[in-house]
């Protein structure tokens, strides 16, 4: 693929990850939803699969209302793959007075359909910051 389409894509994708990031920030779960899949799947250790934007929508309705304010993405990598595109990055998740409530690795599949980026499949899990993950000296 060339250069150019994937940097097209990646811009497409911050895009997207903006307006997530903004919709939760509002408390705005429908239009956070609505950046998914009819059929997308969130996938966060630890719990059981969440499938079906309706699903979905649930899940962030339950984040919001056990605290969660927002979510700030930081890519580090986006990959097209034909209609399809896989997205690496770090996530942190904010509560009141932007306390930090977790962070860690994420990884999305990205479906491009009818003319949108929308989230296909949806994985996370904690990881402790560089920092904590050094081995004390011995």
């Amino acid at each position: 693929m060339p250069q150019t389409m994937s940097a097209d894509i990646h811009t497409a994708i911050q895009a997207v990850n903006q307006q997530f990031m903004a919709a939760l920030a509002r408390g705005d779960v429908p239009t956070a939803a609505s950046l998914y899949t009819e059929d997308s799947a969130v996938l966060p250790a630890g719990q059981p699969e969440v499938r079906g934007r309706h699903a979905v929508e649930a899940f962030w309705q339950t984040a919001l209302n056990q605290g969660v304010t927002g979510i700030d993405l930081a890519t580090r990598e986006v990959q097209a793959m034909g209609t399809d595109a896989f997205e690496v990055g770090w996530f942190t998740l904010h509560g009141p007075h932007s306390a930090v409530l977790d962070e860690g690795h994420y990884m999305l599949i990205w479906r491009h359909e009818n003319g949108h980026w929308r989230v296909h499949r949806d994985i996370f899990n904690s990881s402790p910051s560089p920092v904590q993950d050094a081995e004390p000296a011995t």
